[in-house]
């Protein structure tokens, strides 16, 4: 399944791009059901309860991402995006054909 919103890392994992806004009621995806009818959808969308001070938000993505993924937090680094609602994570451990099918698992 080629998809927009991921590709694979040079020297292994896989980089997941990620859209997210702070500062919500709750802490879910928000666009998984896009994702799985349109592969061709940039970026994962995410909505975190924490705010964007002090890395609180981007913390909070990693426990999200980590659940859905079923791997450990400390499996995930940002590679960019860190003061941006844009971001780019390093997914180490799991390559892209492994972690599709498990974020499109996810229900938030």
């Amino acid at each position: 399944l080629k998809t927009a919103w991921v590709s694979p890392a040079r020297g292994g994992g896989t980089l997941l791009s990620v859209a997210v806004r702070p500062g919500r009621r709750t802490t879910e995806f928000t666009n998984i059901s896009e994702l799985r009818r349109l592969p061709l959808t940039p970026a994962v969308c995410a909505d975190l309860n924490a705010q964007p001070r002090d890395g609180e938000a981007n913390e909070e993505l990693f426990r999200l991402v980590a659940k859905a993924l079923h791997i450990q937090v400390s499996q995930i680094t940002l590679a960019s995006g860190g003061k941006s609602r844009e971001k780019q994570l390093l997914v180490c451990g799991l390559t892209p054909e492994e972690l599709v099918p498990r974020l499109l698992e996810a229900t938030g």
